[in-house]
């Protein structure tokens, strides 16, 4: 149970870090909203993306691991349909530079915008998951 709980707080967090620094995710800003938000990603992490993972496991083999990001979008894309207090939306990205390496501006449909979304919250919640496990 307390681990549940861990992960609830740890998605709700991840979510909510994510929705500060990327234009793709839209949620409502409430406590009660984010923390429904973190239920809906563990039981999705929990279950339905282990499915998914079996379904797409000769292709996470071809593709190298990719696909697993694609099982995350997947994953993300189920929690939208169920729960409106998340949207992931197209975005513009302006381009960036970091410590000398330029990244050029983008425009991220719909598709790319779940992966970058689900690939940024699934980083991030091990970022938060890592600072818990330090002992």
């Amino acid at each position: 149970m307390k681990n549940l709980l861990r992960e609830v707080v740890t998605y709700a967090l991840s979510l909510f870090i994510v929705s500060l620094f990327v234009a793709g995710i839209v949620i409502k800003y409430e406590l009660v909203s984010i923390l429904i938000a973190g239920v809906f990603l563990t039981v999705a992490f929990n279950i339905i993306k282990p499915l998914v993972s079996i379904v797409g496991s000769p292709l996470k083999i071809v593709t190298l691991g990719f696909f697993s990001f694609i099982t995350t979008a997947i994953s993300l894309y189920i929690i939208t349909l169920l729960y409106q207090g998340i949207r992931v939306v197209p975005f513009d990205f302006n381009g960036a530079q970091i410590l000398g390496i330029q990244i050029p501006s983008f425009h991220a449909g719909l598709i790319l915008s779940y992966i970058i979304v689900s690939a940024t919250i699934y980083l991030t919640s091990k970022a938060i998951d890592w600072l818990y496990d330090t002992k």
